[in-house]
Parts: structure tokens; sequence; C-alpha cells
């Protein structure tokens, strides 16, 4: 196992909760936007940016529902500019 995937498995549970929330944060009543947001977040990533953010978080102190919030933007902010180009 590469070191990659060492940090992957110890933050699993923080990135289990981030699906939660980045799920949540994509409902919307508009079918069709709901249709390609689901479509575009299917891919299962690397989840590097939310890793960095919960480490982060957890040199800092500890991760706060705060914390879930700004990994989710910070996903949502990247897929915003992978989508633009």
């Amino acid at each position: 196992m590469d070191e990659s995937q060492v940090i992957k498995e110890s933050l699993r549970d923080e990135l289990n909760q981030f699906d939660i929330y980045l799920w949540k944060s994509l409902e919307n009543n508009n079918s069709r936007i709901s249709e390609i947001l689901r479509h575009a977040f299917k891919v299962d990533g690397k989840r590097i940016r939310p890793m960095l953010v919960f480490l982060v978080a957890k040199c800092c102190g500890e991760i706060t529902p705060a914390t879930y919030h700004g990994a989710v933007t910070v996903e949502l902010l990247h897929m915003a500019t992978l989508m633009h180009d």
C-alpha cells in the first residue's frame, strides 16, 4: 500500500462523511441540473483536496462541521473549474 492509500485509509470515516455533505449540497429542485450534477460527481475521484482540508484541520485542532463545509466548497470550486475548461 503506497503512502496516499495509507492517508486515504486513515481518513476513511471523514471521507465517507464528506460524501454525505457533498451529495446533500448538490440537492436542488431542478431535475435537469440534478441529473448533470449526479453525472459530473459520479466519477470516484482521488479526493486529494478534501484530504488536504482534513489533514490541516487535524493538525490545527479538530474536524468540525465547518471543516466538512470547507472541504465541499473546495471540491465544488475544483469541479467548476474543470467544467469551465
